[in-house]
């Protein structure tokens, strides 16, 4: 059963008998309603009529009683309602004769009193109800118990009561504000216009007792009736009538009377047309309005008590008509934001498939202008090439001698072809930056090699203009981690833009260090004394194809690739490259790189709330047997080593060093002896597996140390056992790569 089981009954209730009632002759009434302004009003009316009443908010949640005489419940309750309650009640040998009074707004459901008569309940109240009507039916019911030995009338019984809890005029009152919330709950939780005109007009015409009652409503800026319900429509279910159906003149009437209310003024001098039935002598007009905004009216019709409508009635009504406004506004402005939040919806699928089909048509532009590129400029090396070896064979005198001034044309023609060469490059390099193929070979080294070679590569070509080039570099430049060809490329790549924008008696200085921002970082800048660029042209200057527009023709021998290609390498090389310039003054390019720093490469092995108790050297050397070992060899050989790493627990030292016993990879993990074991396993296995390596006659050795930390560790604190790991592990790695710093 989902109800709760009424303590105290013995077992010869299944054939209908009560077991005798308590010492105490009061009646027990149990008060169900999920609303606790409901049960508090009627609770204390019982209590104050002389009953003991107990109360529960919900039907599953009911209290320990030793039994009860009466149950009054709600009908609308969330989980179970009142009918599924009955329902229990009556199929329970414990309650089957228990009444049941079903107190609730009628007008949620119109066809309630039909079904709860089927089930079996004495009688259905609404809400409201005055309070004496109550207690009539509560008697009523009592008296008709068969299981209650006597009539039971608390009043006649002398039962003791408390006369200081409820006067009969709280009670009325209490009544009327509990209706009023009931209805305000129901009208805030309504979403649908038309039953929510509806329910406010059934509740305002039984909260204050009219014959009949109307609700017409208006839409800002329309001139006929948007919503209209009468109480006195009984033909139809839905009883929403058109305004022509209901033929009165509350439209008009609200236009003129707008915003004030009338009360206790005849139909006839309203000059509105009622239902026949509604005599209309007293009319209880109010408008529906929000501060902002006037809706339309109610209209009630006549008390059923007779009489006029009180001031009470005027308030109650005012109280009800403002929140229908402000609840209709709300809902008007909600349907509104939907539709608008649809149109948007749409609008931004919209938007979005358009961009999408933009994107994938640039995406496809780009790919067949890059197929262009790439394939123009493979079918143009080739022949450009054969032009340049032969252009060298003949300024060399290998195929015969040559007179001055066919040297002359001929040294022109090659200079033309070597720039067509760097042409294509940079169209090839551009080709494999846009589909993602370019890439570096980072590793640690010395930077100033790279530097010399760079200026003495360049300085023939200044001396011819007369443009002094200076290399200064403090002693010593740590090392760096980056990728010697390319980094030698970015360095070539500006200074001969240098040397282009730069007159004739110029300077061009390149100076490298510490990077003051960040001491992690060493900084490498070209500085000329050209024509300097406008603040425009700096921010694009590194743009795809992108050329100064006011430069001197003569310096515009390229296709704008350089420097795009150049902060790609940068980039890719962990670096950053900017432009400082001011026309007229010269620029300052300059780019960093980052610093080849052991401690840096030790610290994520010892990330985390704990130093380990050891870490594991392990080196793959690789011996040059007769010259075998090639580059394409060491990077396979370190791509290799790469797959057999696990991320945030091994490091790969960025080079391949030269060690005694041959080509060495060194690699930095964070485990144990068994460990080791395990991954060196892992390596053998891998390299067998290499194509490139197998060449080698001998096969690549793997080789593993283990360092105990424990040294490191307590009792000092984390970052002081972090550093001293650190410290240790650098001294021993340096053992292996040797100190080339």
């Amino acid at each position: 059963m989902l109800v709760k089981t009424i303590h105290g009954v013995s077992d010869t209730d299944a054939l209908g008998a009560l077991p005798n009632p308590p010492v105490d002759k009061r009646p027990t009434v149990l008060v169900v309603d999920d609303r606790a302004i409901n049960r508090d009003f009627l609770v204390s009316l019982l209590n104050y009529s002389g009953y003991q009443a107990v109360e529960a908010s919900s039907p599953t949640e009911l209290p320990d009683v030793d039994h009860l005489d009466l149950i009054i419940t709600d009908v609308h309750m969330p989980g179970m309602n009142g009918l599924d309650f009955l329902t229990s009640l009556r199929a329970d040998a414990i309650t089957r004769y228990v009444p049941v009074i079903l107190y609730t707004a009628t007008y949620k459901s119109p066809d309630i009193e039909v079904k709860a008569k089927a089930l079996g309940a004495f009688a259905v109240l609404n809400k409201p109800t005055e309070p004496e009507v109550i207690l009539q039916h509560v008697r009523a019911a009592l008296n008709s118990n068969p299981q209650l030995s006597t009539a039971v009338s608390p009043k006649a019984d002398g039962a003791v009561r408390d006369a200081g809890t409820v006067s009969p005029a709280q009670a009325h009152l209490g009544y009327r504000s509990a209706t009023l919330i009931e209805i305000m709950l129901d009208l805030a939780a309504e979403r649908d216009l038309a039953r929510l005109v509806r329910s406010f007009c059934h509740g305002a015409k039984e909260l204050i007792d009219a014959r009949e009652a109307s609700v017409h409503i208006v839409a800002p800026g329309e001139s006929e009736s948007h919503l209209f319900f009468s109480t006195s429509n009984r033909s139809t279910d839905s009883d929403t009538l058109s305004l022509s159906a209901c033929d009165c003149g509350l439209i008009g009437l609200a236009k003129e009377a707008k915003g004030r209310c009338l009360r206790n003024v005849s139909a006839a001098e309203l000059k509105i047309v009622l239902p026949p039935q509604a005599a209309g002598s007293a009319v209880l007009y109010v408008p529906i309005a929000t501060p902002t905004n006037h809706f339309g009216c109610l209209c009630l019709v006549d008390k059923v008590s007779g009489g006029d409508f009180s001031d009470e009635d005027q308030r109650l009504t005012t109280t009800l008509t403002t929140k229908l406004g402000l609840v209709y506004e709300n809902i008007r402005f909600y349907d509104e934001i939907q539709q608008f939040a649809a149109r948007l919806a749409v609008e931004v699928e919209d938007r979005k498939r358009a961009q999408n089909e933009l994107e994938l048509s640039r995406q496809e532009q780009i790919r067949l202008k890059d197929e262009f590129f790439s394939h123009v400029s493979h079918e143009l090396r080739s022949p450009v090439m054969v032009v340049q070896q032969f252009l060298e064979i003949l300024l060399e005198g290998t195929a015969g001698e040559i007179n001055e001034q066919q040297r002359e044309h001929m040294a022109m023609a090659l200079r033309n072809t070597n720039q067509l060469d760097v042409m294509i490059g940079d169209l090839l390099e551009a080709t494999r930056i846009e589909t993602g193929k370019l890439r570096v070979d980072l590793r640690s080294m010395l930077l100033l090699e790279v530097l010399n070679e760079a200026v003495a590569s360049v300085k023939p070509i200044a001396q011819h203009k007369h443009i002094a080039v200076a290399l200064e570099v403090p002693i010593p430049l740590p090392m760096v981690i980056a990728d010697p060809s390319r980094l030698r490329q970015i360095l070539t790549n500006l200074l001969d833009n240098a040397i282009k924008f730069t007159p004739e008696n110029g300077a061009i200085t390149v100076h490298a260090g510490l990077d003051q921002e960040d001491s992690s970082f060493v900084r490498v800048q070209v500085r000329d004394t050209g024509c300097g660029m406008s603040p425009d042209e700096t921010a694009r200057v590194f743009d795809r194809l992108y050329q100064v527009p006011n430069a001197d023709s003569s310096a515009r021998k390229g296709l704008g690739l350089g420097l795009c290609i150049c902060k790609q390498l940068v980039t890719l090389q962990g670096g950053n490259i900017q432009v400082k310039s001011q026309s007229g003054a010269g620029s300052i390019f300059f780019f960093t790189l980052p610093v080849f720093s052991l401690a840096t490469l030790v610290a994520p092995i010892l990330a985390g709330d704990v130093v380990p108790e050891s870490v594991v050297i392990l080196t793959v050397t690789l011996g040059d047997h007769g010259g075998l070992t090639t580059k394409q060899v060491l990077v396979s050989l370190r791509e290799t080593v790469a797959r057999c790493v696990l991320p945030g627990l091994d490091v790969i030292l960025p080079d391949t060093y030269d060690t005694r016993n041959g080509h060495t990879v060194v690699l930095l993990a964070r485990t144990d002896e068994r460990g080791a074991r395990v991954l060196t396993k892992r390596l053998e296995d891998q390299l067998k597996l290499n194509e490139h390596v197998a060449k080698v006659s001998s096969p690549p050795s793997v080789r593993f140390s283990i360092i105990n930390l424990s040294a490191a560790r307590e009792p000092l604190s984390l970052g002081e056992q972090r550093a001293a790991a650190t410290v240790q592990i650098e001294e021993n790695l340096k053992t292996i790569i040797a100190d080339r710093s």
